[in-house]
């Protein structure tokens, strides 16, 4: 009964090591997930902060709003191929 115990505490320690590491491992591209999805709002926001008014270039000129739909959705996208790029790492 013992080595049962012994082998189901070594097999539990294992699992929360393993874990760690993947979380210590992820860290980086989760972070740099989080920086390019931040980014396009905070330059839009430099821009107002400079005078440049990029949101009214964004909102009301034909071309900005084409730039504006597509950059949304490339955002998105990019922003959906990170989870499914981390999800496919299993983390206990």
């Amino acid at each position: 009964m013992a080595d049962v115990l012994d082998a189901a505490r070594r097999d539990a320690e294992a699992g929360l090591t393993f874990a760690r590491r993947m979380r210590a491992k992820l860290a980086g591209p989760r972070a740099s997930a989080a920086v390019l999805t931040a980014l396009p709002v905070l330059c839009v926001l430099i821009g107002q902060a400079m005078g440049a008014d990029p949101l009214a270039v964004l909102t009301k000129s034909t071309p900005g709003q084409l730039l504006l739909i597509t950059g949304s959705a490339l955002l998105w996208a990019g922003t959906a191929w990170c989870r499914g790029l981390m999800g496919k790492v299993r983390v206990r």
